[in-house]
């Protein structure tokens, strides 16, 4: 009856362990010729269970190796673009550090610039007041010469 009905269920482990104990009453009861058929279709099943079981045994191999090989390129991916990153990031503070060097020599030209352009004013006025001077030299000079001038007309 548990043979019959684990035939029409389908489940081999039942089936199995139904065969194995009908071939250990049959062997027990001398009665050999079942004995061997039931030992026969257990062996053709447990052939089949170990046949499934490695299919499935092949499958969860498979299964697991590919699950390694998505998780390397998983892995390989994450790590370029990690390195891809760290490239942005090496490239930006280049490029910061060039604005910062950019920016001190030109607040250095125009420190020198402001200093030269004081100077320069400086010495634009100090020219001018020499300026000043000359021409007030200048004209004494001239009224000098010009009484003088008279001065001989007259004494003649």
């Amino acid at each position: 009856m548990a043979l019959h009905l684990s035939k029409k269920l389908n489940t081999l482990e039942q089936r199995d362990l139904t065969l194995e104990v009908l071939y250990q009453i049959k062997k027990a009861d001398d009665n050999f010729e079942n004995a061997l058929a039931y030992l026969e279709e257990l062996k053709a099943i447990s052939d089949t269970i170990n046949k499934n079981n490695n299919i499935k045994e092949l499958r969860i191999l498979k299964s697991n190796l590919e699950f390694e090989q998505e998780k390397e390129q998983y892995i390989s991916e994450s790590q370029q673009k990690h390195t891809l990153q760290l490239s942005y990031i090496y490239f930006s503070i280049l490029i910061i550090l060039a604005f910062a060097i950019i920016i001190f020599i030109l607040k250095k030209n125009n420190k020198t610039q402001n200093r030269l352009n004081e100077k320069l004013l400086e010495n634009t006025e100090a020219l001018k007041n020499n300026q000043t001077h000359l021409n007030e030299a200048n004209n004494t000079k001239i009224r000098l010469f010009s009484i003088i001038a008279h001065d001989l007309k007259g004494g003649r």
